[in-house]
């Protein structure tokens, strides 16, 4: 456990696991409450509507304003770095009264908010609402309090919010359970709420809301707390080892276990549970047996599910008839018998299945259903399973199943994974990164895990055993995240020799289908002469593009490359490699009119020139001998040394303008060359909310030529802010003219004065008059100007303003000024600050 730097007053508890921190009350006197107005609470900012109470012998918070917003503030205040990894706990107890249904009643939310709202505005951005609905009308994110058991009851309300790795989205999942019943009365309900200001804010702080319209006199808040948890990188959602299943119990009567529909079951059978029919005189299962778990799974953008447990398959020496079903539903069954769900692989409901099919001349073969779409795979042998027709052996061993399913931050998208492993002998099998396009399903709240397993032999002893499932979440850990600013950092070594860079998730093929550049010894090759790609394609990356592009934000390519120039021929050897603002396979080359680049080709015999590009080929820009870059004679023909380029382009602040450098290394000799400061315009790239990588290799002489790629890495850089610019993020402002904390001075003003732009009682460095010295502070920033305005009456006088003198000093640090004032002999003077924002 530790602290938070920037809380003040943290309460911390030994003893919660996980909890970083957290704030509570139970409003009680002996709480250190008093019985008073919230906003005269320590760590509160209330409006008056809200007071606290030991009235009812016990300490509550009772609001009567008909919009009353209250936050923690400034004692719970959130970094945004403190939200990338961890989660926001909010639980209390609510308890509303009696409404007038036809004026809306009660609404009430708990959650975050950016720093920048006060009570002018909405204090909760993001988290969970409840609301009395009439006439049927219902909103996305509310929940209805008219469900909720009835008036005059305690409500114990949870919400958990976590942000998301999409930008500008948060997922909250809401709990309410009714106190006074003791009835739950929603668990777990997932949410998303998108809000781009608490997403992007340097800093949130926790809130509360009250809505009491048409009649309601009051509601009411007790036991309330902020909990901080570390977000787990893997945690379990459900997990069942059957070990208290009797024997020929049937699943489907445990916890969280259903039966399908179609047909008969999985029943327990010495700690397993079994679907193998006519196999004991209790009966375990028959033909099609299936169950699902009714535990929700609900994973966010950027996570995975992982499915895991042990499998035995039972098979008969004449005939291969076993089947195994697994995946994912969509939906439960109503209720209704006769609608009981029938889930097989290829079921309309189950959008995401592995069927494990026994072949009839012998192995598995896994086929891979997208509901009716059926991905038929390479057949798995026997002896992977351990099985041995021959000898007699028609049980496997014990096999490991994994089955995943990512979510990725690439909206629609998933990737399924599946492998096996043999528990005894360790061989193992996969599929990988099978992907899956699909709205509806990546926007689904909840999936659930089921089974189906299918065997027709008369005598009923082929089947299927399953034992120690393990569904689990995972995250992606923070250590495998890309640095910020990075977009693609690739090395190739993760793919095996003769993989098809194509093949990979990241990449797509361009100019033409197919095969492109191929992975050998963990570098990127198109070299068609020795099996290595084939001519004048290419490879864009599809998967991770730069997007937000702003006046002088700078993208830099850097990338490692070397050149086979066989035949010593001009003009056949190219390397591209570009940006555009789309991917279009077929229809994509250097020559697009949404395109921009740099090319390296050999232009005369042993020359080497460089060129930049946009639209199509423009003039030479770096021209070297090829010497320079330490080629090398293999088998009478030329190959360079391994090179380093880094190719960079600015966003010009003229219109439709970029300012590209191009600078290329012998990294054995050092020896460096390249230009700088090139401009064109072009639009579309200019204009483009994304742009993707990509890069050509091009042999145009009988497939001997050829260029290698590695160790690529592909930057966004944004400018570091300083000055205002950095003070306002730091303060969660973006106006300079805005008026954060009402206080009248603006929010560039608080920053000259060195005040809190969010607190009203801090204005910054106040004037002092000593004598006849106006002693006055401002920042050392060369955008302000200032001023002295003097006035010898304040009734009918006219305010003179002096000359306005513009700071020299540009360290952003405060600077102590005196100027000196006198009047004309009427014995009084009367000095305000000009302050004056310079271009």
């Amino acid at each position: 456990m530790k602290k938070l730097a920037i809380m003040m007053s943290m309460v911390l508890v030994a003893g919660m696991a996980n909890a970083l921190s957290f704030y509570t009350t139970d409003f009680t006197t002996a709480d250190g409450m008093s019985n008073d107005l919230l906003s005269a609470q320590a760590q509160w900012e209330a409006q008056s509507g809200y007071v606290v109470t030991d009235a009812e012998g016990d300490g509550i918070l009772i609001s009567t304003n008909d919009w009353g917003r209250a936050k923690l503030w400034p004692s719970l205040v959130m970094t945004s770095e403190l939200l990338e990894t961890n989660k926001v706990v909010i639980t209390t107890d609510f308890w509303y009264g009696n409404h007038d249904a036809s004026h809306g009643g009660t609404a009430a939310k708990i959650g975050i908010s950016d720093t920048a709202e006060n009570t002018g505005g909405d204090i909760v951005q993001v988290g969970s609402e409840l609301k009395t609905f009439n006439n049927g009308v219902n909103w996305a994110g509310w929940y209805d309090l008219n469900n909720f058991q009835g008036t005059n009851s305690w409500i114990r309300w949870t919400a958990e919010i976590v942000k998301s790795t999409v930008v500008g989205e948060f997922s909250v999942k809401s709990s309410f359970s009714n106190l006074t019943e003791s009835v739950i009365i929603k668990d777990n309900v997932l949410i998303t709420v998108v809000n781009s200001n608490a997403y992007n804010a340097a800093k949130v702080n926790v809130g509360i809301r009250t809505g009491n319209v048409g009649g309601v006199k009051e509601t009411k808040w007790d036991n309330f707390k902020v909990e901080i948890f570390e977000k787990p990188l893997e945690s379990v959602i459900w997990e069942d080892d059957f070990n208290d299943l009797a024997d020929g119990a049937s699943v489907q009567y445990r916890g969280n276990w259903e039966l399908l529909g179609n047909n008969e079951k999985w029943m327990g059978y010495n700690g397993y549970a079994m679907q193998r029919p006519g196999f004991s005189t209790n009966k375990t299962g028959a033909s099609w047996g299936g169950v699902y778990n009714e535990t929700p799974i609900q994973p966010l953008a950027g996570e995975t599910v992982v499915v895991e447990f042990d499998w035995r398959v039972f098979t008969d020496g004449d005939k291969n008839n076993s089947y195994l079903d697994f995946g994912m539903q969509t939906n439960l069954w109503d209720g209704i018998w006769a609608n009981r769900l029938s889930s097989y692989a290829q079921s309309d409901h189950t959008p995401m299945s592995f069927r494990m099919e026994q072949r009839f001349g012998g192995g598995f073969r896994p086929v891979f259903y997208e509901t009716t779409n059926a991905v038929y795979l390479s057949t798995w042998d026997d002896a992977l399973f351990g099985i041995g027709p021959a000898g007699g052996d028609n049980t496997s061993d014990t096999m490991r199943v994994t089955y995943t399913l990512e979510k990725t931050t690439t909206e629609n998208i998933w990737y399924i994974d599946l492998s096996v492993s043999n528990k005894s002998t360790g061989a193992t099998a996969s599929i990988d990164e099978i992907k899956v396009d699909n709205a509806t399903w990546y926007n689904l709240q909840n999936h659930y895990f089921y089974g189906s397993s299918f065997n027709d032999l008369a005598d009923g002893t082929e089947g299927n055993e399953y034992d120690n499932f393990v569904v689990s979440m995972r995250s992606q850990d923070p250590a495998d995240a890309l640095p910020a600013g990075v977009i693609i950092d690739e090395d190739f070594n993760d793919l095996v020799d003769g993989a098809f860079l194509d093949s990979d998730r990241e990449w797509d093929p361009l100019n033409s289908t197919g095969d492109h550049f191929v992975t050998t010894n963990g570098v990127a090759t198109c070299w068609p002469s020795e099996g290595l790609g084939y001519n004048w394609r290419g490879e864009m990356n599809t998967f991770s593009t730069i997007t937000d592009v702003e006046v002088g934000d700078t993208i830099e390519i850097d990338f490692d490359t070397q050149l086979y120039l066989r035949k010593g021929l001009i003009n056949k050897t190219m390397l591209d490699v570009l940006l555009s603002t789309n991917y279009v396979n077929a229809g994509m080359a250097y020559n697009s009119d949404h395109a921009m680049g740099i090319r390296f080709d050999e232009k005369a015999a042993g020359d080497l020139r460089i060129e930049t590009y946009k639209d199509s080929i423009a003039a030479d820009d770096v021209l070297t001998s090829l010497t320079n870059l330490g080629t090398v004679a293999v088998s009478g023909a030329t190959t360079t040394e391994w090179c380093h380029v880094t190719y960079t382009l600015e966003k010009s602040a003229t219109a439709d303008e970029w300012i590209t450098d191009v600078t290329i290394s012998n990294t054995v000799s050092g020896f460096s060359t390249g230009v700088s400061d090139v401009s064109f315009t072009q639009a579309a790239t200019y204009n483009a909310d994304e742009l993707f990588f990509a890069f050509y290799g091009a042999s145009n002489y009988d497939s001997t030529n050829g260029v290698s790629v590695d160790n690529l890495l592909v930057k966004h850089i944004v400018p570091a802010l300083d000055g205002y610019d950095l003070w306002a993020e730091n303060n969660g402002v973006t106006d300079p003219a805005g008026h954060n904390d009402a206080d009248g001075i603006n929010n560039w003003g608080e920053w000259v004065l060195n005040g809190d732009p969010n607190l009203t009682s801090d204005v910054g460095v106040v004037p002092v008059i000593a004598g006849t010295d106006y002693m006055f502070s401002v920042r050392n920033d060369p955008a302000v100007g200032y001023a002295l305005m003097t006035t010898e009456d304040l009734v009918t006088g006219t305010w003179i303003t002096g000359g306005v003198t513009v700071v020299a000093l540009d360290d952003f640090e405060m600077s102590e000024i005196s100027e000196t004032v006198t009047d004309s002999g009427s014995g009084k003077i009367f000095v305000k600050l000009y302050l004056e924002q310079q271009d």
